[in-house]
């Protein structure tokens, strides 16, 4: 028999479920735009057993993106897409006798084009790319500016890439996304879960005769859930 006071703690991995990606590309020398030249796919299906833990994450596609002052702006007709959104479905069934928390982790990475330097903080930096993730209530809710943006705690969290450096590394984000799993084999909790990146409007940039010199030009962004993520369980 386990003492009281003996604490243990379970771990497991959440592997990377969910792509976002962007390229920022062509543009001229009195402004730039940022967009993909092909679509980023990832339809991915991960479990672990004992107890279980999956996480689906939708086919995502990324377009042309620009500056904004939403932090979802999609699509439409007379102009381009702001913002970056994507799904992920996670199910959890806790297998043990005793509760379990999943906490939620995300993963990035910013890659300069070749010649260009992104600063990691202050004014026109990794500061001013944002994401969000937010629990909504089903695989198919809509995409919105509500659902990016709202009060941080165990269903909405949100940050920048301050302090990340383009140096194409992954780097743990750490977010207050968690929910509880109580005992009980067969016994299943869903949660779904929407992420946003975007730019904000006072990211600026002024290009001089003929060069161009913004870092923004030929930036690649990725996000994905990070194996940081925990599965975690305390017995005493």
């Amino acid at each position: 028999m386990e003492k009281k006071n003996n604490i243990k703690s379970i771990f497991i991995a959440i592997i990377t479920v969910i792509f976002i990606g962007a390229l920022v590309g062509g543009g001229t020398y009195a402004y730039w735009t940022w967009q993909t030249t092909t679509e980023q796919r990832t339809p991915v299906t991960f479990t672990i057993s004992k107890p279980n833990f999956t996480i689906v994450g939708d086919n995502l596609s990324s377009n042309t993106l620009a500056p904004t002052q939403s932090c979802y702006y999609p699509a439409s007709t007379g102009h381009v897409q702001h913002t970056l959104a994507g799904r992920a479905t996670v199910t959890a069934e806790n297998n043990t006798s005793a509760s379990m928390r999943a906490t939620i982790t995300l993963k990035g990475s910013l890659t300069t084009a070749s010649g260009r330097t992104l600063q990691s903080s202050g004014s026109n930096s990794a500061a001013n790319i944002h994401w969000a993730i937010k629990e909504v209530a089903s695989a198919g809710t809509d995409f919105s500016t509500s659902n990016c943006s709202g009060t941080t705690g165990s269903t909405y969290s949100t940050g920048t890439f301050s302090g990340k450096t383009a140096n194409g590394q992954y780097s743990d984000i750490t977010t207050s996304i968690s929910f509880d799993v109580a005992p009980g084999l067969g016994s299943p909790v869903t949660k779904y879960y929407q992420v946003y990146v975007w730019i904000d409007s006072d990211y600026t940039h002024t290009n001089y005769g003929n060069t161009n010199d913004d870092p923004m030009q030929g930036l690649t962004i990725n996000m994905t859930f990070s194996e940081s993520s925990l599965f975690t369980q305390d017995l005493s």
